[in-house]
């Protein structure tokens, strides 16, 4: 590869994350055309196609897929070197971080984390969106987020991650439920009473479904009333009828002193959920990223 040859590898980077050789073009203020010229000088190099084009935009070849983590780490480790990221300092920056998290994880340590920001960092600006567990992996390899918050089970092998606590699952229900009136839930009441899930437009099951836990094949015999877009709806639904639902109880516990809910343990769940923080290995020694999760990881541990 001659000198001539690296400034093409960002190209390739922005082609890679964006699937698209238009939207790479307005990410890299470049025309689409000298893209493409790019691109054709870098299958010439690589003797291989790279990308090939579709209806939506393109989609990269085996070679492209195996190549790209090496060259994205090394286009961000040099973006590392410029003043905006080597000279981090929370007091004064205005840099805006991404992060995706399940919603009722996302409604206890996120409002910890806001506070510390604000308090030590009020110039930086967060933009949080909902976990997508079937998207969010590509789109933490394309850096579209900071970070992802969610239950870790294994399922991100390629990412960075770290636990940030350990969380007991409980039975949300009203606190004057005609049937839940022990201080545990057997299997037997559980299956019994008519359920309400979390599941968004973007899912297809409810968020404790897929994380590898031990009941759940046990959760897959609910039955489900309703299945709310929201943590708080999902909430209000249980507070206004006799259904109940699965939380997470130190998450919860503060919300429930001004509602007429209460949390209960279940007999045949053991097991605590790990919850994680993941993020793209590039982003790992970034100086900002580690403030932003050692922020992370003390609002978690004191939520």
């Amino acid at each position: 590869m001659k000198h001539s040859d690296f400034n093409l590898i960002p190209i390739f980077v922005a082609v890679m994350e964006e699937q698209s050789l238009s939207k790479a073009a307005h990410r890299l203020n470049m025309s689409q055309p000298a893209v493409s010229q790019s691109l054709h000088k870098l299958k010439i190099l690589f003797d291989d196609p790279l990308f090939f084009r579709e209806s939506h935009g393109v989609s990269p070849s085996k070679l492209a897929k195996s190549i790209y983590p090496q060259l994205s780490a090394a286009v961000h480790q040099i973006k590392l070197t410029a003043p905006p990221l080597s000279n981090f300092n929370a007091e004064t920056s205005s840099r805006k971080f991404m992060i995706s998290t399940v919603s009722v994880l996302g409604l206890s340590i996120l409002p910890a984390v806001s506070n510390r920001i604000f308090a030590h960092a009020p110039n930086i600006k967060v933009k949080a969106d909902s976990n997508l567990p079937n998207n969010d992996m590509s789109s933490l390899l394309r850096n579209h987020y900071d970070l992802s918050i969610d239950i870790e089970h294994g399922q991100y092998p390629e990412l960075k991650s770290q636990e940030i606590l350990r969380e007991e699952i409980c039975v949300l229900c009203h606190v004057n439920h005609p049937r839940l009136t022990n201080p545990t839930v057997s299997l037997e009441q559980f299956l019994s009473e008519k359920h309400v899930v979390h599941t968004t437009s973007n899912q297809n099951q409810a968020y404790l479904h897929g994380k590898g836990l031990d009941y759940e094949s046990i959760l897959k015999q609910r039955d489900v009333a309703w299945s709310a877009n929201s943590i708080i709806e999902m909430m209000s639904i249980i507070e206004n009828s006799h259904h109940v639902g699965l939380f997470p109880k130190r998450l919860l516990n503060k919300y429930l002193q001004c509602s007429d809910l209460k949390l209960l343990p279940c007999e045949f769940i053991s097991e605590s959920i790990k919850v994680a923080m993941f993020w793209h290995p590039a982003q790992h020694d970034d100086i900002g990223h580690r403030w932003l999760r050692d922020l992370i990881s003390e609002a978690s541990y004191c939520s």
